[in-house]
């Protein structure tokens, strides 16, 4: 199978054509992180979820790693049961989540360890995704990532990258920190994959700051990340999805639902190629 597939090419030719003729003024970027900003492989390893990179730290203590297991192994069948309305996964997943960021308070994340996690992975980001942020940011092209993952890991990545840039707008799960630097809660209300779409709540500001922006590029690898747009108006999207699983059993669904897929650990080359054009 090639990297890419676009499943309606005349579609998608004269959606990029009417993104060029717009322009870069006219743009913004909606993007989830874990595994479509970063690899879905590493030396032919599963990368972890930026959750799960936690779990692998040898030092952290009080069984952690058994007890988040224990989570997973309740409520992930809730989230993939198709007969369980969105509305109940909703509430499901605000359990699992309320439980697992209290069970690391309890068994004492710091940001100690945080700076551990952030110093041992090399390499997270797909390739050409520093070279698009880059570009981006040369643009003024506001780019939001709206991640279900750890707000603090994201930025430090970034900022390991010096890719921290000022167009970027980052809506995660951030940590509050008390005067020991030990997680005491969050900054705000949990982001999960069945709330992503509410993103009137989460992002706010980054909508008002980009309100006049009428084309959207999103950028996922779920089908839970089409949402993300969903309470949005816009003129024109190009939805682009990365399926890093299952790859025969999801690629008819894929094919259906984003205008461009690619797969498992397929670079940023063809959305930098995109953007060039657009820029």
């Amino acid at each position: 199978m090639a990297n890419i597939v676009i499943s309606k090419p005349n579609k998608f030719k004269h959606k990029v054509e009417q993104f060029i003729k717009d322009g870069k003024d006219n743009l913004h970027i909606i993007s989830d992180c874990d595994r479509t900003l970063t690899k879905c492989v590493i030396d032919g390893v599963n990368m972890p979820a930026l959750i799960q990179m936690i779990s692998l730290q040898e030092s952290f203590n009080c069984d952690y790693s058994k007890k988040a297991e224990a989570l997973f192994k309740k409520y992930h069948p809730l989230e993939l049961d198709d007969k369980i309305s969105q509305e109940r996964k909703n509430e499901y997943m605000h359990e699992w989540w309320s439980k697992h960021y209290a069970l690391l308070i309890k068994c004492g994340l710091n940001r100690t360890i945080i700076e551990r996690i952030i110093s041992k992975y090399e390499d997270v980001f797909r390739k050409y995704v520093l070279e698009f942020l880059s570009l981006l940011n040369q643009n003024e092209v506001p780019l939001l990532i709206f991640s279900s993952g750890l707000g603090d890991l994201i930025t430090g990545f970034l900022e390991k990258e010096e890719s921290l840039y000022q167009n970027i707008t980052i809506v995660s799960n951030f940590f509050n920190f008390n005067n020991k630097d030990e997680v005491i809660g969050l900054k705000s209300e949990i982001v999960h994959v069945f709330n992503k779409f509410d993103i009137k709540k989460h992002a706010s500001e980054y909508i008002k700051k980009t309100k006049e922006r009428t084309n959207i590029i999103l950028i996922g690898d779920s089908m839970g990340d089409l949402r993300m747009t969903e309470q949005l108006e816009f003129e024109n999207i190009i939805r682009i999805g990365f399926l890093n699983e299952d790859v025969d059993k999801k690629i008819k669904k894929y094919e259906e639902e984003y205008d461009l897929v690619l797969f498992q650990n397929s670079s940023f080359k063809p959305i930098l190629s995109l953007l060039k054009q657009i820029s």
